[in-house]
């Protein structure tokens, strides 16, 4: 008994130096004062103007028709980059509805100096549709956020390919982004 009378003091005793500590440590602290505004003076001359972001950004955004005819597995429409320009594509969307039971990726293909890309998108599936006048289609589109680039007078090329060459289609492609000088 004598050593369970001295397990309670000793836990009644810790339990009010945790209170009094706790008491003691919540006191808040002093409020920071407030800084108020802060003039700023930008002293570059014409010849050096200051650095800002996006000022030379010229959007840019097309809509494209690729073509898939029957016996052809894969179909594209192109566009050219103006001169003196590099095109940041930001964003790709379009979709394609193709015979029941084929299967559809999209492509986008761009040139960077010498060097050819090629880049696969995703598909995703929406399901079997009614095309106009043409029966069950099942539809596939892409949604997708990029940053690809292409140089100044170069193709770009918006492709669909499917699984198979059976059945004459269209796909609808976007592209939204933006033009930066390159002189």
């Amino acid at each position: 008994m004598a050593t369970f009378s001295r397990l309670m003091y000793l836990c009644l005793g810790l339990g009010i130096l945790t209170v009094t500590i706790g008491m003691l440590s919540s006191h808040p602290a002093a409020a920071a004062p407030a800084v108020g505004p802060i003039n700023v003076k930008v002293t570059n001359s014409q010849t050096q103007p200051v650095p800002t972001s996006d000022a030379q950004n010229q959007p840019f955004a097309t809509l494209v028709d690729a073509l898939l005819p029957d016996g052809s597995v894969r179909g594209s429409a192109d566009f050219t980059v103006p001169s003196g320009k590099r095109l940041i594509i930001d964003y790709i969307a379009g979709n394609v509805c193709l015979p029941v039971g084929q299967k559809a990726i999209f492509d986008v293909d761009v040139q960077v100096g010498t060097t050819p890309v090629i880049y696969v998108l995703p598909a995703i599936a929406q399901g079997t549709f009614n095309s106009f006048g043409g029966g069950p289609c099942d539809n596939f589109a892409v949604s997708q956020q990029v940053r690809i680039y292409a140089d100044p007078d170069t193709t770009v090329s918006l492709a669909v390919v499917r699984s198979d060459s059976t059945g004459s289609t269209f796909s609808g492609l976007a592209v939204s982004g933006h033009l930066v000088n390159t002189q």
